[in-house]
């Protein structure tokens, strides 16, 4: 009998006694964490390729058709994601239609069949955009499929997103949703003058909190298919600012100075419950872990699915999940060590990703299962990272600027 059976038996019976006693509560975690503290380190992950990236800053990434696809202020590049050979690279004037755009500006945070959105400018500096227009691309040619000028001018960068047959775009206050298939508008609203969005969140129901110069705070819930006003809410006199995290269901960080709940509404703005993120084993984290140029999708350090939040606590040390329909946090469960972040969904489960000997592992229903281990020769704690097809495609402001990792098993 290995060692390893014989420890998980042992464990078994033990848990078996502590289930008669304490009615089973915790069995499935406490039998696959002592189960694992009785098996061997995972097997070091091997760097597949690793580049520098030429050093200008990456804003942004995605990974479609085998490719890992990087954006800059300058260029949006895409790499073979076996050898990280240079595949294509398109411009800001080779994305524009008038050809004077040299950079970009914004991006989806997602790819759909093989497309992406991205949006283009002029450059006013080395970091300033005046955005100009968006672009459905081609991801395995980098070619544009149709291109479409802002309709209220110049913005300062651009987010967007497929949402159902759509592509929805906001800028400046304005939002857009055109077609996605030809780009032809289907709608577009503007907060009121004087007033700005203090960080939007674009999915089937847009949530807008909007901040006034008089003081006001309050929410604008859209229907992304028509633009109808699904309602609204007040936010009240909280002077810091509002950030929304959730569009299914609708919620709001109250305020990002002090982050401390976040205020949870249905469809129509109705308030249904406040998400205390405070608990015994400190704070809910829920501040983007990044801080791009506007336009640029931000790393939210959770990931949301049917509701559910499922997310860290303090600094990545403890995994919890948040009901955010029912205002229910879960139990916290040991991670892997500060820095540990959720980063994809699997039919599995929530994909995470852990510094040092622990890499990426999934934890669902069956408790928690390395899939890559030990990758102490990246640092993965603060990267935009891609979990696919069993490797981890990594991009960093660091060196390396970009890198794919496979497991040491065959």
């Amino acid at each position: 009998m290995s060692r390893l059976w014989l420890a998980m038996t042992l464990v078994g019976i033990l848990v078996g006694f502590a289930a008669v006693a304490a009615g089973g509560a915790g069995v499935t975690w406490a039998v696959w964490s002592a189960a694992r503290e009785a098996q061997s380190p995972p097997d070091p992950a091997r760097v597949v390729w690793s580049s520098s990236g030429g050093g200008e800053e990456p804003l942004g990434s995605w990974v479609s058709g085998g490719s890992l696809i990087v954006a800059r202020h300058s260029s949006l590049t895409a790499y073979r994601g076996e050898d990280g050979e240079n595949v294509w690279r398109a411009t800001g004037r080779s994305l524009s239609p008038e050809r004077r755009a040299d950079a970009l500006c914004g991006m989806s945070r997602g790819t759909r069949n093989g497309l992406g959105i991205v949006a283009y400018g002029i450059a006013t500096s080395d970091v300033a955009v005046n955005c100009t227009g968006i672009a459905l691309i081609d991801l395995r040619t980098g070619e544009p499929i149709w291109r479409r000028s802002l309709p209220a001018g110049p913005g300062r960068g651009v987010r967007a997103e497929f949402v159902g047959n759509a592509v929805l775009a906001s800028w400046d206050g304005h939002f857009l949703a055109a077609r996605a298939g030809d780009g032809g508008e289907i709608w577009r609203w503007s907060v009121p003058e004087g007033c700005h969005p203090s960080g939007p969140a674009l999915g089937r129901t847009v949530v807008v909190p909007v901040r006034c110069a008089s003081g006001r705070k309050y929410l604008q819930l859209l229907g992304a298919a028509d633009g109808s006003r699904r309602g609204a809410a007040d936010l009240g006199g909280v002077a810091g600012r509002s950030v929304a995290i959730s569009t299914d269901p609708p919620a709001v960080v109250d305020d990002t100075a002090r982050p401390g709940r976040v205020l949870l509404f249905d469809e129509s703005a109705r308030r249904t419950g406040v998400l205390e993120v405070e608990g015994p084993r400190g704070s809910l984290d829920v501040l983007p872990a990044n801080a791009p140029r506007p336009g640029f999708p931000r790393r939210f350090p959770f990931v949301i699915g049917d509701g559910i939040l499922t997310g860290t606590v303090a600094g990545g040390r403890f995994i919890t999940t948040a009901d955010l329909r029912r205002d229910d946090r879960g139990p916290g469960r040991p991670a892997a060590g500060h820095g540990t972040r959720p980063i994809g969904r699997t039919g599995e489960g929530v994909v995470f990703a852990a510094p040092g000997d622990v890499g990426v592992f999934t934890y669902g229903s069956r408790g928690r299962e390395v899939e890559l281990g030990r990758i102490s020769e990246v640092a993965p704690r603060g990267d935009d990272l891609h979990w696919v097809g069993g490797v981890l495609y990594g991009v960093s402001t660091e060196d390396p600027q970009m890198y794919a990792v496979r497991s040491a098993r065959p």
